[in-house]
């Protein structure tokens, strides 16, 4: 059961990162922003999170959203330059899955996903850390999956 759920979860991220980079406005410098080895500017800083907090207001609009019978999207975040993805496995309870478990089988498929899907590419392009986590029935967390662009040289 544990790798069925597993594999709707892989397919369920492949899904939002999907949806968010068709409901994201473009990420990248304006016109005048100042970019320099990978590091951006103050002004830059504050439009980049401007743009984040409107695509998660955009995104949040249809949550909670089912991907399978096991996996729920209810949140999402655009907060402090980085998007969060909030999933309940509405099956499990937390102990029923270990961090270890659930990384070690989900961390290279989602790590693939945002480094590769052209999607995310909004986010690989402005250093934008994207996490996934996932939570059991009882909203207890179970892991934490964090990506950036250092995952994806």
């Amino acid at each position: 059961m544990k790798n069925g759920i597993i594999a709707a979860i892989v397919v369920g991220t492949g899904l939002i990162g999907f949806f968010v980079g068709r409901q994201a406005i473009p990420l990248g410098p304006t016109e005048g922003d100042v970019v320099a080895q990978n590091q951006v500017t103050a002004p830059v800083l504050s439009t980049l999170q401007d743009k984040l907090l409107q695509a998660a207001d955009e995104v949040r609009l249809q949550l909670p959203m089912m991907l399978d019978e096991d996996t729920k999207l209810y949140a999402v975040d655009g907060a402090d330059m980085k998007f969060r993805y909030s999933y309940e496995l509405v099956n499990i309870p937390s102990a029923d899955l270990s961090d270890n478990e659930l990384r070690s089988k989900l961390a290279p498929m989602i790590r693939q996903a945002v480094c590769n899907n052209d999607d995310m590419a909004v986010f690989r392009n402005n250093n934008i850390p994207v996490i996934h986590q996932y939570y059991g029935n009882d909203k207890a967390l179970i892991s934490s999956i964090i990506t950036t662009t250092e995952h994806c040289s």
